[in-house]
């Protein structure tokens, strides 16, 4: 009986480096594949964007980027836990509500390893001292141990 070539991994891998030697893929879309296959934890919630004030504020906000506000915010919702960031010229400032210790990486979308690690304290808050330049997310780890939140992909 013959193994169909999707069931034979020496052959499914055979297909995959032709189609990858053929196909004509742009930079972007190859960052963006690896970033995404990279975030492959099923343990992770998903915190979608609930409010970016700058979109708010602008809603032609996409066709004009010629101005930037002090301070722009952005909301990430999950079941159990939003996470409120604020951008500011030096970096990233946030806050866990309902309010609780833990970790947060960031991550960029070429990384490997998350480019920032720092402590979460009791009340909630955080900075991260850099401005991530392309799309990045945050991984959001409580102290329980057990609950992982991942933020949307955002791009500053």
């Amino acid at each position: 009986m013959t193994v169909p070539w999707w069931q034979d991994d020496e052959r499914l891998f055979q297909a995959l480096r032709r189609a990858l030697r053929t196909a004509d893929v742009s930079p972007q879309i190859a960052d963006n594949a690896k970033a995404v296959y990279s975030w492959r934890t099923i343990e992770a919630e998903l915190a979608a964007l609930a409010q970016d004030s700058w979109l708010e504020k602008r809603p032609d906000a996409v066709l004009l980027r010629d101005e930037t506000a002090a301070l722009r915010t952005l909301t990430f919702e999950a079941s159990a836990l939003t996470v409120e960031i604020g951008v500011t010229a030096d970096g990233l400032v946030g806050q866990f509500v309902p309010p609780q210790s833990g970790v947060v990486e960031l991550w960029t979308a070429t990384a490997t390893e998350p480019t920032s690690t720092v402590d979460v304290d009791e009340v909630g808050w955080f900075a991260i001292n850099h401005v991530p330049s392309g799309a990045f997310r945050c991984r959001c780890r409580l102290a329980d141990g057990r609950t992982v939140v991942v933020t949307d992909w955002v791009t500053l």
